[in-house]
């Protein structure tokens, strides 16, 4: 069923906002524009997906707001306001995508496959939302990012994604809602660094620049370090370490990691010469003592993960895998 409002409500307008009455009740509900609009849009032949993309294009939006919506037409319903608010409004899979941009420095092609990446979860009717973080220190952000959503209980994953050309192409060259819908709690999408310079390096060995330009490492994604058998599953390969330039972590392996011991939690933050109070806020990135080595940021994200028995998965759907087979088979013909 769609969500429908009532008929008999009155509707008064009142500075920045709309006062709303249900007969026979002493309560008054105030809704801003933008609750009004989802409230008229409830007319029963709408879906929440169509309220959302009227929403959009009504306030000319660049995200889509399904989430926002969603949450209007909860409290919509809990004021008594509408009604037939069916489950299509908890959805299986969603997406808190979450952008470093230092500087707020967001190149034109990054925006261009930034767009790509949410029309396409637009297109297979996939909740998500944006937000950009401009803080300078990586670690601080990242951080505050999956700090953020584990306090928002509306996401059941979330993407951290830096803003770079290289890191939006991977995202945009892999499916995510295939990467959602897997039980991987922690999946990379490998992001291409800088090629080095192959011919030089091609001196000292006996592969081609060609064949070794296949070779993964330049993904920053490690293989080694992982004890027992290593997790097989179609699609992703298990690694030890990765880079979160672009990594899909849920909020069931996030909830598991900090009920261990193996992240610290603080009731305040400091940075920037001021103190941000947060309720909640866990050193995911904070420096780690390792196997008597200092380790911090990615690295030390990932020895944590690891720590507390979770799995880390690279996806290699996209060029990752390309470069993968690259290699296999660059070894094969040198075999020969």
């Amino acid at each position: 069923m769609n969500p429908t409002k009532r008929d008999d409500l009155t509707i008064v307008p009142a500075h920045d906002g709309y006062l709303v009455t249900v007969p026979d009740s002493q309560l008054v509900t105030w809704l801003n524009r933008t609750a009004y609009i989802v409230l008229q849009l409830s007319t029963g032949t709408n879906s929440v997906h169509g309220i959302a993309a009227a929403v959009r294009e009504l306030f000319d939006l660049f995200h889509n707001p399904r989430a926002e919506v969603e949450n209007a037409l909860r409290e919509l319903q809990s004021s008594g306001l509408i009604s037939d608010l069916a489950s299509e409004t908890t959805s299986e899979q969603s997406l808190l995508i979450l952008v470093w941009a230092p500087g707020e420095s967001i190149s034109v092609s990054t925006l261009k496959n930034i767009t790509s990446i949410t029309q396409t979860l637009d297109s297979h009717d996939i909740t998500h939302h944006m937000a950009i973080d401009n803080h300078a220190d990586h670690a601080l952000s990242r951080n505050r990012a999956l700090s953020a959503m584990l306090m928002r209980n509306t996401f059941s994953h979330v993407l951290l994604m830096d803003a770079t050309q290289q890191a939006s192409e991977a995202v945009a060259g892999v499916s995510l809602g295939r990467i959602l819908s897997s039980e991987h709690d922690f999946v990379s999408i490998p992001v291409k660094s800088s090629d080095p310079n192959w011919a030089k390096v091609s001196a000292g060995s006996l592969l081609t620049p060609q064949q070794l330009s296949g070779f993964s490492f330049t993904y920053n994604v490690m293989f080694d370090e992982l004890k027992g058998p290593r997790v097989r599953s179609s699609g992703f390969i298990e690694a030890s370490h990765t880079s979160t330039a672009a990594v899909v972590i849920s909020r069931t392996g996030l909830e598991k990691l900090v009920s261990t011991s193996h992240v610290t939690r603080y009731r305040g933050l400091v940075g920037d010469g001021r103190i941000e109070y947060l309720e909640h806020y866990w050193g995911f990135f904070d420096t780690l003592v390792s196997s008597q080595r200092l380790v911090t940021g990615d690295v030390a994200f990932c020895e944590r993960w690891r720590a507390a028995g979770g799995h880390i998965m690279a996806d290699t759907t996209g060029a990752f895998g390309l470069s993968l087979s690259g290699a296999r088979e660059a070894i094969k013909q040198n075999k020969k």
